[in-house]
């Protein structure tokens, strides 16, 4: 019964220390919607804000064209038929594609409290994104992506929280 007691007072100590907005419980109407791939070779994507979206300083509302070809260093340990003991799978890619194609939204929108629609044509990209992965490329992946989401919410909650300004 101590224990339980707590844990839920420590739940309460951290949930006050750190605020819950309601984007990260809910995902809101999409500021912009995009499409990316990725292959052996490079990724890339488009990324159609939508007409309600805040575009960053030195923007268009125009759709976002991307495109990013992979280091030798990279394809030399892609796995492939001729190959299948390299440790880089093409989900792997697809995964990092992904990642990449939010970043570029984010550098062109504000994307602070929205949801960015990106679409991939892998079932297992989507799998990963919203499930954990252990000790494996894709769960770095994943850390990075939210290392990402945390920055941009510190970020903004530095800067226009009245709380922490």
């Amino acid at each position: 019964m101590h224990d339980a007691l707590d844990n839920f007072w420590w739940l309460a100590r951290e949930l006050t220390a750190c605020p819950t907005c309601i984007v990260e419980l809910f995902q809101l109407t999409p500021i912009a919607k995009g499409h990316h791939d990725s292959s052996g070779t490079g990724c890339g994507g488009i990324c159609f804000p939508a007409p309600t979206a805040s575009i960053c300083k030195g923007f268009t509302q125009h759709p976002i064209l991307w495109h990013l070809r992979w280091s030798q260093h990279i394809s030399d340990f892609l796995e492939s038929n001729k190959n299948p003991h390299r440790t880089i799978s093409n989900l792997d890619l697809e995964l990092a594609g992904n990642l990449l194609h939010l970043d570029c939204a984010a550098q062109c929108l504000d994307d602070q409290e929205h949801t960015i629609l990106s679409n991939g044509n892998s079932l297992a990209t989507t799998f990963w994104e919203r499930n954990a992965i252990t000790n494996s490329p894709p769960a770095y992946l994943r850390q990075l992506k939210s290392a990402f989401t945390e920055f941009v919410w510190e970020n903004y909650l530095s800067k226009s929280n009245p709380i922490n300004a």
